[in-house]
């Protein structure tokens, strides 16, 4: 493991030195002459990687390969945990320094990662993600979490998978800056490295990452783990995590084991409830296809549900027509009353794509008095 270098000096003619030798190799075609085919990379950095015992004061030196477009340290670098820049400068297009707002937390592993795609002068992207640690304490944190990420029967090659620390009741996870990201590989795995031992308990929220904005988009297949993963022991395997493209519909069951309605039939189905759906009310309801009978202590399965918001329905076939319908409760022509069927349903059952769900039965009503539909309300 290395360490800190005490001396500004020689750190100084370290950076001159190795300044001096990667100038002399830049890569810039001269007037005329060949494309520059070569990607940019990062090949001095301060703190070094691994470095521990790193003064809180220190400023955080880069230097690349070859002239890079400058572009603003927050937009190329990523800390974790998260460092404030107060600001950057660039010398030749070359190197850059950060200065931060405040000094770097004591006793904490620091990561940093420059992700690939930034340009250099000639517009070609870097092809390589760079990824190390630094400690301002005695060592580095040395736990991880890894795991494979598919969708298709095949590996998500363009994965992000972002680490959380569990939120307080009164916030959402992502409203919370991330403890880190993993990036997958070819094969799908990614690993989560430099954790402190005893970590957690831990959140995971996985995207296929397309667009190259490190954010989660509508029609990026996003997904939290089901499950709560604490650091127990140095390395935890994760195993393997499905996800899925935003439209894939779920699965939604429950056990009936509440009594139905005697000696009657009982359909149900699901409805999806679109962001700008009225309230529901019985005169919107239609016999769907996917309709299914109901019997007292079956296991309820909808295969198609959501994804999203969705409605369970459940009616009495009455007059045994298997559609939901309007009955008279009179044969008397002058004092007609209409009602429909006997009803119920069970509102806002969230699925996420591809995910199966649960819901617990809702009791049937005690009366089995049909509600009035208000179309058919007598004055």
């Amino acid at each position: 493991m290395k360490h800190y270098w005490h001396s500004k000096t020689r750190l100084a003619t370290m950076l001159v030195v190795l300044y001096l030798f990667v100038g002399c190799a830049t890569m810039e075609a001269p007037t005329g002459g060949a494309a520059d085919t070569v990607p940019p990379e990062l090949v001095v950095f301060f703190p070094d990687s691994a470095a521990v015992n790193v003064p809180v004061d220190s400023q955080l030196i880069y230097l690349f390969s070859e002239k890079v477009k400058p572009v603003a340290p927050d937009r190329m670098f990523e800390f974790y945990p998260e460092l404030d820049i107060k600001s950057g400068s660039w010398s030749k297009r070359q190197q850059v320094k950060i200065n931060l707002e405040t000094p770097l937390p004591p006793d904490t592993t620091i990561v940093v990662t420059l992700a690939k795609g930034y340009m250099d002068v000639h517009g070609f992207a870097a092809d390589k993600t760079v990824v190390y640690p630094f400690a301002t304490g005695a060592a580095i944190d040395s736990c991880s979490i890894t795991g494979r990420l598919t969708m298709n029967n095949g590996p998500v090659i363009s994965g992000l998978l972002e680490l959380y620390s569990i939120p307080p009741d009164s916030i959402e996870y992502f409203q919370q800056d991330p403890l880190r990201r993993a990036s997958t590989d070819s094969l799908g795995y990614y690993n989560f490295q430099w954790l402190p031992t005893d970590g957690g308990p831990y959140l995971i929220r996985a995207f296929s990452h397309n667009n190259g904005d490190r954010r989660p988009g509508d029609n990026e297949a996003t997904r939290l783990f089901p499950d709560e993963i604490s650091q127990t022991m140095q390395f935890v395997d994760n195993g393997e995590t499905v996800i899925f493209a935003p439209s894939t519909p779920g699965t939604l069951s429950t056990i009936v084991n509440l009594p139905l309605p005697e000696n009657q039939v009982v359909f149900s189905w699901t409805e999806k409830i679109g962001e700008n759906d009225d309230p529901w009310t019985p005169d919107d309801v239609t016999f769907p296809s996917n309709a299914q009978s109901v019997a007292l202590n079956d296991t309820l399965v909808f295969n198609e549900a959501g994804p999203g918001d969705v409605r369970v329905f459940f009616f009495a076939d009455v007059n045994s027509d298997t559609l939901f319908s309007i009955l008279p409760d009179s044969i008397s022509t002058d004092s007609v009353q209409y009602y429909f069927e006997p009803h119920l349903t069970i509102e806002n059952i969230f699925i996420e794509p591809g995910m199966p769900e649960t819901f617990i039965m809702t009791a049937w009503p005690d009366t089995l008095v049909p509600a009035i539909p208000d179309s058919l309300k007598q004055e």
